[in-house]
Order: C-alpha cells, then sequence, then structure tokens
C-alpha cells in the first residue's frame, strides 16, 4: 500500500491523502499500518506495510501493492523477504516448547504464506491449542431415530428406524467445514381408520439413500478434546423402493359391504429437504474421534405429504 484516504469527519465531501513519507503509522479496522522502506523488483520504495502477526521478537508484515502479497519478517529491525519455500517464520515457531509435540511440528511445516495460515498456525503454537489444526477426515456412521408422515389421511404412528453409511469432513475457512454423509435409511409407516361405515388403510414403505451436505462450524477455540458443533444444510434423498397401498371401503348396515378399493402409487425418485444438528466431538488421540450429535431432517414427498426424521447419530473418522 503506498497511500491512504481519509475523509474529514466535519466534511465528508473532504478528503486528505497520506504518503508513507508523511506519516510512521496508522491503524484501521483493527488493523496495523507501519511505513517502511522495502526493495521491490531492486527498487528501493517506501510503503506501508500490515503487521500479520507478531511472535515474540519477530514480526510478519505484508505488502499488497502487486498482485500479489509479498511477506517479510522482521527481526532486529532487518526485513528478511519470505517466500513458499523459505519462510524463516517455521524457525522461530520450531523453537517452541510445544513444537517438541510431532503433531505441532507437523502443523508447523504444513503452514502456508498466507494471511490465515500463519495467524492459525501462531495461535495454535502459542496456546497449545492441537484443535486449531484442520485436517480432511472421513469414516463410518450409524444412528436411530423416530420418523413422521404427515399429510395424509389416516395419520399413521410414528416410525422407528435404523440407519448406516459414510461421512467426509473437508475443512474450509478457519472453524468451518463441509460435513457429507452417505446412509441407507428404511421408512416404514401403517395406518387404520374406521367409521361406523367406512374404513380406510394405508401401508407406506420406502428404501432410500440420503445424502446430507451441510456446513459444520466447530467451536475449536477450547483446547479440551471434547468439542461443540453445529451444522445445516440440504439434504438429497434419492429413492431405492418406494411402495405406497391403501385400501377403502364402506360398511353396509346389513353387514354386507361393497369390495374395497385399492389404490397404489409411487413416491417421487429424488427429492431435496433440509436438515439440521448439534453435538460433540470427543477426541481421543491427534487424528481419531468419535462423533455424538442430534438432529432434525425434513423430506417432501408427493402432493402435500412430508416426512420428518429425529435421529441420534454416532460417527468415527478412520
Amino acid at each position: 500500500m503506498t497511500e491512504i484516504i481519509r475523509e474529514s469527519k466535519r466534511s465528508p465531501s473532504t478528503t486528505q491523502t497520506y504518503t508513507p513519507d508523511m506519516i510512521l503509522a496508522y491503524g484501521v479496522n483493527g488493523k496495523d499500518f507501519e511505513s517502511r522502506l522495502i526493495d521491490i523488483n531492486g527498487e528501493q520504495k517506501r510503503v506501508f506495510l500490515e503487521k500479520i502477526v507478531q511472535h515474540g521478537s519477530v514480526t510478519v508484515w505484508c505488502y499488497t501493492g502487486g498482485d500479489k502479497d509479498v511477506f517479510f519478517l522482521q527481526k532486529n529491525n532487518e526485513l528478511l523477504f519470505m517466500t513458499e519455500d523459505n519462510n524463516p517464520f517455521k524457525t522461530y515457531l520450531e523453537q517452541e516448547p510445544t513444537a517438541r509435540d510431532s503433531y505441532f511440528k507437523e502443523g508447523i511445516d504444513k503452514m502456508r504464506l498466507t494471511r490465515y495460515s500463519m495467524k492459525r498456525t501462531e495461535q495454535a503454537v502459542t496456546t497449545g491449542n492441537k484443535n486449531l489444526f484442520t485436517h480432511f477426515r472421513w469414516g463410518i456412521l450409524a444412528g436411530g431415530g423416530i420418523g413422521f408422515l404427515h399429510g395424509i389421511d389416516p395419520s399413521p404412528s410414528p416410525d422407528l428406524h435404523l440407519y448406516s453409511g459414510v461421512f467426509a469432513n473437508t475443512p474450509l475457512y478457519a472453524n468451518l467445514s463441509i460435513q457429507t454423509e452417505l446412509y441407507y435409511i428404511k421408512d416404514g409407516y401403517s395406518a387404520s381408520k374406521e367409521s361406523d361405515n367406512y374404513f380406510n388403510d394405508l401401508i407406506y414403505n420406502k428404501q432410500s439413500l440420503q445424502l446430507p451436505l451441510m456446513l459444520r462450524y466447530t467451536f475449536l477455540h477450547s483446547p479440551k478434546r471434547h468439542i461443540p458443533y453445529l451444522q445445516i444444510g440440504p439434504t438429497l434423498a434419492f429413492v431405492l423402493s418406494s411402495d405406497v397401498q391403501s385400501r377403502s371401503g364402506s360398511i353396509g348396515t346389513n353387514g354386507n359391504s361393497p369390495a374395497p378399493v385399492y389404490q397404489q402409487e409411487k413416491t417421487p425418485s429424488t427429492t431435496v429437504g433440509s436438515s439440521i444438528r448439534g453435538g460433540y466431538e470427543f477426541r481421543f488421540n491427534d487424528r481419531h474421534a468419535y462423533f455424538i450429535d442430534l438432529g432434525y431432517t425434513w423430506l417432501p414427498d408427493k402432493d402435500k405429504r412430508s416426512l420428518s426424521q429425529l435421529f441420534i447419530t454416532l460417527s468415527f473418522n478412520l
């Protein structure tokens, strides 16, 4: 950055431009900038550098005046140019006591030359919080719950069901990740309604693969091994087989009744609903954990029917 423009409080239409030769430092929106003389393409130039992270006696600065960010490490008033292959900040982090742990050492080795990566790694090493190092995980899951079929008469009783499948968790940024799951589930409902002169029976069976695609927020700032999380997102249901049968008829006063009417239909092959969950991750070592969460899923069906599920899921990353 080679200049800043400041708007006058007394006259918003009036602005004042400041260059690095005019002021030594300034702060805005929680960010600190200082005027420094750096080498750009073999030419000495005074610019504003943004302070990225300070660790003991060293400070990482960033210049954003070109096509990409350029980083410098300051040690004893000397600015050292940083690259992805030559990042001296790793050397200083490796001197911390926590870096004796192989898990922290691996996290430092994987640190990238970006604002977020250097800030996150420095925070993890300084606080000793291993949870701040995130990585791709996958595993198996199983669960059970109660299902409800809505919008149909007669109204069926809730159904108990089990399901099992696999999951993958992909880090995005900071505490956010994408939780993807695929599991097999079977819904089965039955209901019967009878009055003095009429009866109506219903049988509903469906087998499907459900694919939730959820955004997860994990509360990683606690160094404890039990970590809460929340997640929400759409759920796709791919119907493998379905069978909806209804039988209705009238009951004559003399006991003689017309033949009952049978109806059979197919449910949609694919539906899109939504899911929301909350739970805890329990880490029993640096690589593996199990997860317990409670959730709710809603899926539309044919006409005005819909399915809702309340369930508990247990998963384990391999």
